[in-house]
């Protein structure tokens, strides 16, 4: 066993790059002997995140007036909203000075069902989905993946197969969601052996699962809750690490200038 027990990192503490997405330098080498594992624990970070952030706040919409068709990307104002704030929000986006249609968009919230509707009178507008989104050419673009769309359809509740346009009147099929995470992921591809995680899209670099059960503006604390929540990393040398909080689809996260801290254990894997 290691004569290191335990690590604690802190991103303010960080050789290079952001608070989310780092690399640390220890002090010095760390030879891990065989048959040993690790595991994070005492994850403190802040809970800054929006309802709207860089992330989440694109939305994609079509316009057709007689043969001609317009895509538009909006960028919604970030921030924290509200079922009416964000109908508000969504009204005067689409009644910009972008819009190709003749007639004005009208956008409620019932409180009731938690449900979006969108009205206008020239009913040829879409609301693209995120399956519409991803794979297909936008304003002559290459094809987005799920990284580049960013949408805001989990906010909105703009749910695929679920939302039904009638006569002009798109009703969401699913309720707003303003809580933009529930669950955050540390990753690093330089520690520990690999092939030991499958993460959401298939990433095998997720080393523990944060989640989010602090409100907006609290202090987000995970600690490890399972013994089979570990990482081997028998016969490995540790000196620099890269350690990077994602979203589910492995994007790194923005903690607006604040740090991210954690330890690290290790352990003989006979004890586990």
């Amino acid at each position: 066993m290691t004569s290191i027990r335990r690590i604690y990192i802190d991103s303010r503490q960080r050789t290079s790059g952001s608070d989310s997405d780092f690399t640390y330098d220890l002090p010095r080498s760390i030879e891990v002997p065989d048959h040993t594992i690790a595991f994070v624990d005492s994850v403190l970070l802040p809970n800054v995140f929006t309802s709207l952030h860089e992330n989440n706040n694109r939305l994609y919409v079509s316009e057709q007036v007689g043969p001609t068709m317009t895509e538009h990307t909006y960028l919604l104002q970030e921030g924290n909203y509200t079922g009416q704030t964000l109908a508000s929000l969504l009204a005067a986006t689409l009644n910009g000075p972008n819009k190709t249609l003749p007639t004005t968009y009208s956008v409620t919230y019932d409180e009731n069902v938690g449900k979006l509707t969108i009205t206008n009178l020239s009913p040829d507008f879409i609301i693209f989905t995120r399956e519409a989104l991803v794979g297909n050419h936008w304003n002559g673009s290459a094809p987005l993946t799920l990284q580049d769309v960013r949408d805001c359809n989990d906010v909105i509740g703009n749910v695929s197969g679920s939302t039904q346009t009638i006569a002009g009147v798109l009703t969401m099929g699913g309720f707003i969601d303003l809580i933009p995470y529930k669950n955050l992921f540390l990753c690093s591809s330089t520690f520990g052996n690999l092939g030991q995680v499958l993460g959401p899209v298939g990433q095998g670099d997720i080393i523990r699962r944060v989640a989010v059960t602090a409100p907006f503006g609290n202090l987000i604390y995970d600690a490890h809750s399972t013994s089979a929540d570990y990482i081997d990393c028998s016969l490995t040398q540790i000196s620099q690490m890269r350690w990077r909080l994602t979203d589910e689809t492995g994007r790194a996260v923005s903690l607006k200038n604040h740090s991210i801290s954690f330890s690290i254990c290790f352990m003989e894997k006979s004890i586990v």
